[in-house]
């Protein structure tokens, strides 16, 4: 593989972990739940707060974006970008959306799993641009993006045009890009170990990125965690404290009926509340199996400053 212009290359974990001793991370406080409602087979995946919208994407939906309105208690999905057809190439699977980044007013940038490459798309423009490199080959040369269908699924906006993607799982891992400068890759990092708890027949995943007050924050799918991630030495990133959302996930109000693996995959927080979105795969909830919509909670954010 090339590798002009990538200045580390970097592997955490490819020995044990080392024991940290933490303690359990606190649960959060649920405020709101709310049934999503969107287009057919409507699959949301990544959350992203938007001047006063609350957006999201479905990887059933390519590279449409939808803004969730909270009304008569439900969360309805209302497309506010377009798709775009012309992005995935005859013979290939969709886009399938699975990440989304921006700050209140700037570009809106958006990850497709199928391509493993990041898209932008200016406010006031009609179309997605790749930005950066194709991804695939860089994460492969350190073992990122080995499995199917477990490719990118986070994106931050870490200032500036600095961008951190999140690569899902087997391993875990993040690459920093400045896509506007020399070199563009910056950083490739595998994180196969978690210092907070994982349940058994379990792996630690990242499913979506949030910046919240310039601090980075990781979505955990399998742990039921928030994560904040932090500058470790020589520029890597490490896990720091951690919340919990699995009390409520696993309660017998919103469950789903397959709990092989955690279902959230979208967060977004705000300074008074942290947004996690299911991607329940169409499966029905365990006390009403008619109900196969996906779930919104509103959590109280109870981060220190």
């Amino acid at each position: 593989m090339k590798r002009t212009g990538i200045v580390a290359l970097c592997c955490i974990g490819c020995a044990l972990a080392p024991h940290v001793a933490r303690s359990e991370p606190a649960e959060l406080v649920l405020r709101a739940a709310f049934p999503v409602e969107g287009p057919h087979e409507f699959e949301p995946s990544a959350l992203l707060l938007r001047a006063d919208a609350l957006w999201t994407v479905s990887d059933k939906h390519d590279a449409a974006v939808y803004a969730l309105r909270l009304q008569d208690g439900v969360a309805v999905a209302e497309e506010v970008v377009p798709g775009d057809d012309e992005l995935v190439l005859p013979g290939q699977r969709r886009f399938d959306a699975e990440a989304l980044a921006g700050d209140k007013h700037g570009p809106v940038y958006i990850a497709s799993e199928t391509l493993v490459r990041v898209f932008v798309r200016e406010v006031d423009d009609t179309r997605w641009i790749p930005v950066g490199p194709e991804l695939g080959p860089i994460g492969r040369a350190v073992g990122l993006f080995t499995r199917h269908n477990a490719a990118i699924e986070g994106i931050a906006v870490l200032g500036g045009s600095t961008l951190l993607v999140a690569a899902e799982r087997d391993p875990r891992g993040l690459i920093e890009l400045q896509p506007l400068k020399q070199p563009e890759v910056v950083l490739v990092q595998r994180m196969e170990h978690s210092v907070h708890p994982v349940a058994p027949g379990r792996g630690p995943d990242f499913a979506d990125l949030a910046v919240w007050r310039d601090r980075v924050f990781a979505l955990s799918r399998n742990q039921h965690l928030v994560v904040e991630l932090r500058r470790g030495t020589e520029g890597r990133w490490k896990e720091g404290a951690a919340w919990s959302f699995a009390a409520t996930e696993n309660d017998p109000r919103f469950r789903y009926v397959d709990r092989t693996y955690g279902m959230a995959e979208g967060l977004a927080i705000d300074d008074e509340t942290i947004f996690v979105v299911l991607d329940n795969n169409g499966d029905a909830r365990d006390a009403d199996r008619e109900d196969t919509r996906p779930v919104l909670f509103l959590f109280e954010n109870p981060i220190p400053r």
